[in-house]
């Protein structure tokens, strides 16, 4: 008789009185109580009431052979000892490996946290150096809580400002259409070899004027101050100018260097509050600024395939940034919220690059014109084309003046002036331009034309 789970001669055998299949006692025990009362060979219901033993002379197992005689158990004993040696051995040379292998690693160990410590004494010393206004500061990931304060401080202001500036009124100073009708060009000054762009601050007067040999500040009362630097976009913070090009350049009013910010950007725009900007790369990607830490807070994303080509812009709320991106021959204005770097809504309707955007100072307002000398007005408010018209040349920028009243166009071949709510044109001007914008009160406008020669265009 044999047990039907082991397969041996049972030492206290049981009979299922179910099944009829015979089990060595602690064996069917254990199986039971393992399957939850099932028999191991059926999987029949079992439970250990149904076992009967079996009565019968217990079994004495046979010695082997190799036990028979006392040389034979030395031998046993010998091959024993000679299997434990070896173990111990395999053992002991394991063990040293390991050592090894962890002194090692420590050693590794300790090699990273010395890397570590001297990298932030280095980010730390360069840090502090650039806080001071003395160096340039290497761009790199700040916490979430340097974000929170940036995402804070620009829902104050607009907060701040949103519900006033929606509701203020036209000045009493402001040019008329009348007026603008009479409007004709003076000779231009020449401040750059060359120009690509232009930017105008209607509370102090200045203009900026830029482009591949450099940026000249020109101001009514001084003589325009020029810095020799390569410049690809620029624009004013309320104490001072903001450029980029193979990095990014803080300036005082004096065109003292205060600071650099490396990155290589093709346009850059500051927030009204002065404290915080955003920088356009050429792959479509954008970079959230502090100006106060001199330092990349965060970028947004870039889809295959996407190119800028026109400056980025903040909306007067300062909550989300506009700017032209082609994708495959697909020409179209996006535009962005500030807070998450997300992508909100996408403009369509261009069939050629769009070289320039705006946002009018009321904030319902998005205009864009393209190479092809289409130009667009957007309803931000409806989401939807409001207006497209047409002019000769290739359009190169675009601007409201401050009251969102008027809208001046800048081509190859003229610059042209127009009333936005009767949708007219009030003066164009014969001019090569490649940027205009509206002086204080729409009583005039500036224009800078490819070799750098500054064109007033007033009464």
């Amino acid at each position: 008789m044999y047990c039907a789970i082991s397969g041996e001669v049972p030492q206290q055998p049981v009979v299922s009185r179910k099944t009829g299949h015979l089990f060595e006692r602690r064996l069917i025990e254990k199986a039971l109580q393992a399957s939850e009362n099932r028999c191991p060979v059926t999987g029949e219901e079992l439970k250990p009431e149904d076992l009967l033993p079996v009565a019968c002379d217990l079994a004495q197992r046979p010695r082997p052979l190799s036990a028979t005689s006392l040389p034979a158990m030395l031998a046993m004993f010998q091959n024993e000892w000679d299997d434990l040696v070896v173990e111990s051995h395999a053992t002991r040379k394991q063990l040293h490996a390991t050592r090894r292998e962890l002194s090692h690693a420590l050693y590794q160990h300790d090699a990273a946290c010395r890397v570590i410590a001297r990298l932030t004494k280095e980010r730390d010393d360069a840090l502090a150096l650039a806080r001071s206004g003395q160096g340039v500061v290497v761009t790199q990931q700040v916490d979430q809580a340097a974000l929170e304060q940036a995402y804070a401080c620009l829902q104050d202001y607009w907060k701040a400002t949103s519900k006033t500036r929606k509701k203020r009124k036209a000045p009493a100073q402001l040019a008329s259409a009348s007026q603008i009708k009479t409007w004709s060009p003076q000779k231009p000054a020449k401040v750059l070899g060359s120009a690509s762009g232009l930017a105008h601050d209607v509370k102090s007067g200045s203009t900026l004027v830029w482009g591949p040999q450099g940026i000249a500040y020109c101001s009514s009362a001084k003589k325009p101050l020029v810095v020799d630097k390569p410049t690809s976009g620029a624009c004013f913070l309320p104490q001072g100018l903001l450029t980029c090009g193979d990095n990014i350049t803080i300036y005082s009013s004096s065109m003292e260097e205060q600071g650099t910010i490396q990155g290589t950007y093709q346009s850059v725009d500051a927030h009204n509050t002065g404290k915080y900007a955003v920088a356009l790369k050429a792959t479509g990607a954008w970079s959230l600024i502090s100006l106060e830490a001199k330092t990349v807070l965060a970028e947004s994303s870039v889809d295959p395939g996407d190119a800028a080509t026109s400056s980025i812009k903040f909306h007067p709320d300062g909550m989300i940034v506009a700017a032209a991106i082609s994708t495959n021959g697909a020409h179209r204005v996006k535009v962005w919220e500030v807070k998450d770097q997300k992508p909100v809504h996408a403009f369509d309707g261009h069939s050629a690059p769009i070289s320039s955007v705006a946002f009018s100072e009321n904030g319902y307002h998005l205009a864009s014109c393209d190479e092809g000398g289409t130009v667009k007005l957007w309803d931000l408010r409806k989401l939807k084309e409001l207006k497209s018209f047409q002019v000769d040349g290739a359009g190169a920028s675009v601007a409201f003046d401050s009251s969102g009243k008027y809208l001046v166009v800048s081509t190859t071949t003229n610059v042209v002036v127009r009333e936005v709510k009767p949708w007219s044109d009030l003066v164009s001007v014969e001019t090569s331009s490649i940027g205009a914008c509206f002086l204080t009160d729409a009583q005039g406008v500036v224009a800078v034309d490819g070799g750098g020669g500054l064109v007033s265009i007033g009464k």
